[in-house]
C-alpha cells in the first residue's frame, strides 16, 4: 500500500502553465507577431511549390493582309485567325488599299478575294491564299498564289491552310 504524505498532496490544486505556453490572445502584440510569422512560413511554403515552365524560345509575330471586299469575308477570315495570339492580321476593302498597306509593310501571308486578284501584281506579294467560288482546275495562277481556298469558307480550313503556310 502507498501511503501518501498528507502534508504535500501529490496534485496541485492549481494548474499554471509554463510561460508562453498555447496562443496569444487576440487583439495583443504578440498575436499579431504570431499570426505574421504564420503567414510568412506559408507564404515560404507555397513559393517552394511552383515550379517554374522552362524558358520559352521567342515566337516571332507573323502578319496577314486580308484583301477582299466583301465585310463578311474579311470578318470570318479575322475570326478563324483570331484564335493564334502570335498573328497580325491587317484588312484593305480594295486593291488600292491591298496595295497602299503592301508599300507600308510586307506581310508574311497574303489572303486575296479573287475579286481583288490585281493586288497580286504588286513585287511586294510574295505569297498569297487566293479566295475562289469554285476551284477551276485548268486555270493557270500567279507564282505568288501558293494555295487556294474555296468558298464557302469555313474557319478550321482557313486556319489550317495557314498554319500550313507558316509551317513551310
Amino acid at each position: 500500500m502507498i501511503q501518501v504524505n498528507s502534508s504535500t498532496s501529490p496534485f496541485p490544486s492549481a494548474y499554471t502553465p509554463t510561460p508562453g505556453y498555447g496562443r496569444p490572445k487576440r487583439g495583443t502584440p504578440d498575436y499579431a507577431a504570431k499570426v505574421r510569422q504564420q503567414i510568412a512560413r506559408l507564404a515560404a511554403l507555397h513559393a517552394a511549390s511552383i515550379v517554374e515552365a522552362p524558358p520559352m524560345a521567342p515566337v516571332a509575330i507573323k502578319s496577314v493582309l486580308v484583301v477582299a471586299g466583301c465585310p463578311s469575308m474579311r470578318d470570318c477570315i479575322r475570326e478563324a485567325l483570331r484564335s493564334t495570339s502570335w498573328m497580325q492580321v491587317t484588312e484593305a476593302t480594295s486593291v488600292e488599299e491591298g496595295l497602299q498597306q503592301l508599300a507600308k509593310e510586307a506581310p508574311s501571308l497574303m489572303i486575296v478575294d479573287s475579286a481583288c486578284a490585281d493586288v497580286l501584281s504588286s513585287p511586294a506579294a510574295e505569297r498569297a491564299l487566293l479566295v475562289m467560288g469554285q476551284v477551276p482546275r485548268e486555270k493557270a495562277f500567279p507564282a505568288q498564289v501558293v494555295g487556294v481556298l474555296a468558298q464557302p469558307l469555313k474557319a478550321d480550313r482557313v486556319t489550317r491552310l495557314v498554319l500550313e503556310q507558316f509551317d513551310k
